[in-house]
């Protein structure tokens, strides 16, 4: 079996993917489910690790594919250092000087992926995974690897694609068409720093005193508290129109040595402080809102940057259908998780969308896999892409897309993991082994009905951001005081977070209404992975408050069969035991902490918290 490798690390969310001879996925992890580093960005030697595992001892590797280009990355970092002296060396230096100079900046840019590259050769080596000696270490662009990864991963034969993040090497957003027949993606558009989507939501997260790369998604979470009463204000210093991407830099600091994203000239023009800790969230009433001046100013200033958001996403997705002439998207990068504003695409596109779901750089791995595997079969044959002179080369749909790629683990090493990190001060329990499907869901329902709270590591780890269903802790959105449980006792995070809800296929509309009838549309709808909204009816907010967030917006994952058998029979079970089909799930970890990767830290994690039971592979815990 061929194997063909993609790998990203260095800057945040290393992963490592891998793909065989016919483009079928065969495995991908992110490095901080197993180091438990939240975004670890070091080389990715657990996923490795676990790929071993998987595909055996005696593996090869026959090309390399890493996820963005060390030159230009290296480039963009020597430019921004110029700008702030506002010279250009060729013109302020003799010219044997500026020559000299010149040669030294490309020394040291060609340095860097050498330097990459050794790396990811004695890493691998070290590993004791075997590179064939005719493996080529590829360098793909950023924006590349996220378009490659989205596209190739979708259920479309051909689409737009649109990459929207941070930053990659220069660019912030691209739009790309990509096709089957031949397997091919063209870049049609661009934008470069400092117009960047990313880091825009990235200085309101700050600005309300939230972690940058970590707050954004609770900055969306609390824009349902709010007003847009800053919308005009944001749109007049960032928007997009019709290819047109503007931003006014004085707003922001963008480069590499700032100390803050925003500036005081924001500052200003907003108004009010910046937070300066994130206190003021304890003045928003899960009824009546905001409920002190600070939190509804923060809460307006966060409504309206996620409106902004939604609409420059929506203009985008206009633009790229006329550029390309397709009726499908599909969007990647660390803006794609943003679910409120995919629900706006996605009714604008009436479902004809995918979200990748890792989008973030993590998922790029996987796109750097599939363009290494692209690249070695059309060696020497051009482009477009074709394979023995007329064979085109074609990677195949794979629909629905798994994000269940991760690492597996045996009953023994759950039991293992028991005994090693069981003494007699941790919590007393009560073993069972079920026997099958059947067995595990009648114990998962009569926990649930019983008020319980479970927690979920079985089968392979999600690829991806988003908990959905092997590393979750799972509650019945029946009992209104679970939510509260949940955030306080188990999670131990803010109060106003919402919980992302699941239902079988078949419940969906009932509890969340016409949003849903859009995950019959293809077999990768965003809906299936939790990554988009739906608007739910007031009823079901009242009914099951847990469920629904404050602007009755629900994150929710729609279950089926096909994906994910176990939660899709608990929840037709938990409707007939008890008349409500709704689970809350939410990611097997504590708030601050990256999800559970493997057994061990299941069990040392669940000495922490207060869930009633675990369910390791089909051993049952239950905890008295």
């Amino acid at each position: 079996m061929k194997i063909y490798l993609g790998l990203s690390f260095g800057y945040h969310d290393a992963a490592a993917a891998a793909i065989d001879q016919g483009g079928n996925i065969l495995f991908a992890e992110q490095e901080e489910r197993i180091s438990r580093i939240k975004h670890d960005h070091r080389f990715p030697s657990n996923a490795l690790a676990s790929l071993k595992k998987i595909l055996g001892e005696n593996i090869s590797i026959d090309a390399i594919g890493y996820y963005e280009d060390p030159t230009l990355k290296e480039s963009r970092k020597i430019s921004n250092i110029a700008k702030p002296i506002n010279c250009d060396v060729n013109h302020i230096l003799s010219p044997d000087i500026s020559e000299k100079i010149a040669e030294h900046i490309k020394d040291s840019l060609t340095s860097n992926e050498h330097k990459i590259k050794e790396i990811i050769r004695d890493k691998i080596t070290t590993s004791g995974i075997q590179v064939r000696d005719s493996a080529g270490i590829n360098m793909f662009e950023h924006h590349q690897s996220h378009a490659s990864g989205a596209f190739f991963s979708s259920p479309f034969k051909d689409a737009a694609i649109i990459t929207m993040d941070g930053a990659g090497e220069y660019e912030t957003v691209s739009i790309w068409k990509g096709a089957r027949s031949p397997s091919n993606l063209e870049k049609l558009w661009s934008a470069d720093l400092p117009f960047s989507l990313g880091l825009f939501y990235s200085a309101i997260t700050s600005y309300l005193a939230f972690r940058v790369n970590e707050g954004e998604y609770k900055v969306m979470g609390l824009s349902a508290y709010g007003k847009p009463n800053y919308k005009k204000l944001l749109s007049s210093i960032i928007s997009f129109n019709d290819g047109n991407a503007f931003i006014n830099s004085k707003f922001f600091n963008f480069g590499p040595n700032a100390n803050r994203l925003y500036t005081n000239e924001l500052i200003k023009a907003i108004g009010f402080h910046p937070a300066t800790n994130t206190s003021w969230v304890n003045d928003i009433d899960e009824i009546l809102g905001p409920t002190s001046e600070a939190s509804r100013l923060y809460c307006d200033l966060a409504c309206s940057a996620q409106d902004v958001l939604s609409d420059i996403q929506s203009n985008l997705v206009k633009y790229a259908l006329n550029l390309t002439g397709s009726t499908a998207i599909c969007i990647a990068g660390g803006v794609a998780l943003n679910s409120l504003a995919n629900l706006q695409t996605d009714r604008q596109l009436n479902g004809q969308f995918y979200v990748f779901p890792p989008a973030g750089d993590a998922g790029s791995a996987l796109g750097a896999a599939y363009l290494a595997y692209l690249k070695e079969l059309s060696k020497g044959n051009g482009n477009p892409i074709s394979h023995n002179g007329n064979k085109q080369i074609a990677i195949k749909i794979t629909a629905p897309f798994s994000p269940y790629l991760g690492s597996s683990y045996t009953n023994k090493e759950y039991l293992q993991a028991l005994h090693k990190n069981t003494n007699k001060e941790s919590r007393r329990y009560k073993m069972l082994e079920l026997n099958n499907q059947e067995e595990i869901v009648h114990w998962l329902a009569s926990t649930l009905c019983s008020r319980g709270i479970v927690a979920i590591h079985r089968e392979q780890g999600e690829y991806g951001p988003r908990a959905l269903g092997n590393r979750s802790i799972l509650a019945s959105a029946y009992f209104p005081e679970m939510k509260e449980r949940l955030n306080l006792a188990i999670k131990k995070r803010e109060p106003y977070r919402p919980y992302a809800p699941c239902v079988a296929s078949s419940l969906a509309k009932k509890y969340f209404g016409q949003d849903c009838e859009r995950v019959f549309v293809h077999e990768s709808h965003p809906l299936r992975y939790m990554a988009s909204v739906v608007e739910a009816p007031m009823g079901t907010r009242i009914k099951y408050p847990s469920a629904v967030h404050y602007d009755n917006t629900a994150r929710l994952q729609i279950l089926f069969k096909d994906l994910n058998p176990l939660l899709h029979a608990l929840s037709i079970k938990l409707e007939g035991d008890i008349g409500c089909g709704i689970l809350l799930n939410t990611s097997f970890n504590l708030g601050y902490e990256a999800l559970v990767g493997t057994p061990d830290s299941a069990v040392i994690t669940s000495t922490w918290t207060d869930f009633d039971a675990l369910l390791l592979g089909n051993i049952a815990i239950s905890y008295t």
